[in-house]
């Protein structure tokens, strides 16, 4: 937690310099934000001890048939975890806080804030990449 600040300014100032809309910024800033806490939740959580707990961020832009996108890949060193990114979130926004069941509403806003968000167990690494496809000027 004491790099929270460090990570959670290079997402905003990466999504502020590759992105025009600033929803999309603040979209972009929402999903890392939660993946981030997630990540540290779990490692936190789990029953492995690691040396240290390793997050790597990076971002790019990427062109793919007719679009372009930013990217960002955010991992971990903790241990697998997979949140089912695929699946949708039933969560019931019309229903008050308090009488909602518990869990799946930051997943749920990361599927809403972004275009594209996946996860990937890959060299020993969870994996997820958040995308958001740039705006022609």
């Amino acid at each position: 937690m004491e790099s929270w600040d460090l990570l959670t300014n290079f997402i905003e100032n990466q999504s502020s310099q590759h992105l025009s809309n600033p929803k999309q910024v603040y979209g972009m800033r929402l999903a890392g934000e939660e993946i981030l806490s997630n990540m540290i939740r779990e490692i936190s959580e789990s029953t492995e001890t690691l040396d240290k707990h390793l997050i790597w961020i990076s971002s790019q832009n990427l062109t793919e048939e007719i679009k372009t996108w930013f990217e960002l890949l955010i991992e971990d060193n903790g241990p697998q975890f997979d949140p089912h990114l695929e699946m949708p979130r039933d969560i019931q926004v019309s229903t008050p806080i308090n009488e909602r069941p518990i869990g799946g509403l930051g997943l749920f806003l990361v599927q809403q804030s972004v275009d594209q968000v996946n996860y990937e167990w890959a060299n020993n690494r969870n994996r997820y990449r958040i995308r958001v496809a740039q705006q022609c000027p």
